[in-house]
């Protein structure tokens, strides 16, 4: 197995991924790569239901496809941080770093993505080499 890979699990161990697409092809293939790189990760057909997975659990990082169907990545986003705002009993939500996965990767794209409060963008397709990278720039001061 590449070292690298290896470098990136022994630095998350404990991370937990929540990853929102309404593909079940980039579903199968995302949750392979993720599970590979030795993270958790819970799967949400569309923005809904990615709203209510992180309504009811912590993740160190979600990963959402801007496009699909019943609620769009823009609006599970807005949804996301409304509910980070409210607070609870303990206080407020820690700010849960967002990734769109988006087919449209032009430079106005990731704009877009960070107007909607998406922390950072992933152009599909991508390989194992960039969700790694992802992964490292986005997990690993949560996870030490």
């Amino acid at each position: 197995m590449n070292t690298a890979v290896n470098e990136v699990k022994s630095n998350l161990p404990e991370a937990r991924v929540l990853l929102a697409d309404d593909s079940p092809i980039s579903q199968t293939a995302t949750r392979f790569m993720l599970k590979h790189l030795g993270v958790e990760v819970d799967v949400a057909a569309h923005g809904r239901a990615a709203v209510e997975l992180a309504s009811e659990r912590a993740y160190d990082l979600i990963l959402m496809d801007c496009q699909m169907p019943i609620m769009d990545g823009y609006e599970a986003t807005q949804a996301i941080r409304q509910q980070e705002q409210a607070p609870d009993a303990f206080g407020s939500v820690p700010r849960t770093p967002i990734v769109a996965l988006s087919g449209k990767v032009m430079d106005g794209d990731r704009e877009e993505c960070l107007h909607y409060g998406m922390d950072d963008c992933l152009g599909k397709p991508f390989d194992l080499a960039h969700l790694q990278a992802c992964l490292q720039r986005w997990l690993a001061d949560s996870c030490e």
